[in-house]
């Protein structure tokens, strides 16, 4: 099994949440341009009440383990950067 350090998204602050709403619906208008499934691959990662697995989720999804770290990388990166703009 594959833990995952703590990332911004992580952490459930009131910020945060707000911020998590702002993303879904990101990434739900990104994955109808690009045809992929970033807002499920979101949902499991941050929002799911179940904490499933790193291994688990990129089995699900057909994608490479490598590709999801790139996938959170990219997460946090744009929560990051959304969170400063206010």
């Amino acid at each position: 099994m594959n833990k995952r350090k703590k990332m911004f998204l992580d952490y459930k602050t009131s910020e945060n949440l707000d911020l998590i709403k702002r993303l879904q619906e990101y990434y739900a208008v990104k994955d109808i341009d690009d045809g992929k499934n970033y807002l499920k691959i979101f949902n499991d990662l941050y929002v799911s009440k179940e904490k499933y697995t790193l291994n688990y989720i990129a089995y699900k999804f057909f994608v490479s383990f490598n590709t999801l770290q790139n996938y959170i990388k990219m997460f946090n990166e744009l929560a990051q950067k959304l969170s400063n703009v206010k």
